[in-house]
């Protein structure tokens, strides 16, 4: 904790977890949707040392804070999406 990561989001489960995390840390901008926006974030991020600094001051306790580690937030979420799936308003994974 308390590095930047950079995920590129793609189909697999790793990129989508990858994804999830910064989503739920409220980093959107450290997801990238090619190898080229990839590429421009993590450069732009390596060149911004007070962008840095603040990520790695911040990241621990934003971590602590999210649903990520939350477990009541977290069951929120997840019986309000099975609510939702439930009286139709999104699908489910296996109806897709």
């Amino acid at each position: 904790m308390g590095v930047p990561l950079i995920t590129l989001a793609g189909d697999s489960f790793v990129s989508l977890r990858g994804a999830s995390h910064l989503i739920n840390l409220n980093l959107k901008n450290l997801i990238a949707s090619t190898a080229e926006d990839y590429l421009r974030i993590a450069t732009s991020l390596a060149s911004d040392i007070q962008q840095l600094e603040s990520l790695r001051r911040e990241l621990r306790n934003q971590m602590r804070n999210s649903p990520i580690t939350n477990g009541r937030i977290y069951a929120t979420k997840l019986e309000a999406a099975f609510m939702q799936i439930a009286r139709g308003e999104i699908s489910s994974p296996e109806s897709a």
